[in-house]
């Protein structure tokens, strides 16, 4: 083993939050602005969206559907003589109105084990959440529900399991979801229908407006923060709904005066730097 770290080895000396290029690392620091009032008005003024201080919630990597899941199992249970039965009934009825609202896989009247054995869940006693589904039964699916029908399920896992990397709820059912880019581009989610290339692919844009508009009910603005201001995503969103901002700029706008050095430091990071400006 060489006496030398890898540090060494590369003959790289600038300390790791001058040149960090995680993606997260960069959210965090703007979810650390918009918890103060001062720098959230500004960051929203930017946007032209107001808001009310008393409603406003900041969510760092937003996982609402799968905990809004854990939350009614949880409050099921603290209800009086509640058994596992009613509750996977309860379960069963909210996916199925999701996935197959005609009823016509008669889904509801599948044993427990059934039922989740027909989504690839392996639990027999419990049902379980569209995130621990697997989306190896996307074929099976089609064959026996229709093209439709296994799109709609494929994207209930996806949808379980995707976590936006900002959101901020300002009241009266309306939210503001921000991805954030530094170098990777948006990613994307597929599935096969047999052995072949991947014939049902839908973008992270498109599993966040599910997510929010359609499986919560918010009416949501994206925003999409880069180096350059777009993130080079093909938003099929109007484009009143999508918002492209600049690392730059937004981090421009707020007070450093009381912050960490390394803070201020950051957010010089060339990894962020508006190229186009140079």
């Amino acid at each position: 083993m060489t006496s030398k770290n890898l540090r060494e080895l590369l003959n790289v000396n600038g300390e790791y939050h001058t040149f960090n290029r995680e993606e997260r690392f960069y959210a965090a620091l703007l979810y650390h602005f918009l918890l103060k009032p001062k720098e959230l008005r500004i960051f929203l003024n930017s946007i032209n969206h107001g808001y009310d201080p008393d409603k406003v919630r900041i969510f760092f990597e937003y996982a609402h559907a799968r905990d809004l899941w854990a939350e009614a199992k949880a409050a099921a249970r603290k209800v009086s003589g509640t058994s596992i039965s009613v509750l996977n009934a309860e379960l069963r009825s909210a996916i199925v109105s999701l996935v197959d609202p005609s009823e016509s896989l008669g889904l509801s009247k599948l044993s427990d084990r059934e039922f989740n054995a027909f989504f690839g869940a392996r639990s027999e006693t419990q049902i379980q959440m569209p995130g621990r589904w697997s989306k190896k039964s996307f074929s099976k699916w089609v064959t026996d529900g229709g093209r439709e029908f296994a799109e709609r399920a494929c994207t209930l896992i996806w949808a379980f399991n995707a976590k936006a990397d900002l959101v901020i709820h300002t009241g009266d059912n309306q939210a503001i979801c921000i991805e954030a880019k530094v170098v990777s581009s948006e990613s994307t989610y597929s599935a096969a229908a047999g052995d072949g290339a991947p014939d049902f692919v839908r973008t992270q844009t498109d599993i966040q407006r599910f997510i929010l508009n359609d499986l919560l009910g918010y009416k949501t603005i994206f925003v999409f923060l880069s180096v350059n201001g777009t993130a080079g995503i093909s938003s099929k969103l109007a484009r009143e709904q999508s918002i492209g901002l600049c690392w730059e700029d937004v981090f421009g706008r707020m007070d450093l005066t009381d912050e960490l050095p390394f803070v201020r430091e950051s957010l010089k990071s060339l990894a962020i730097s508006n190229l186009r400006s140079k």
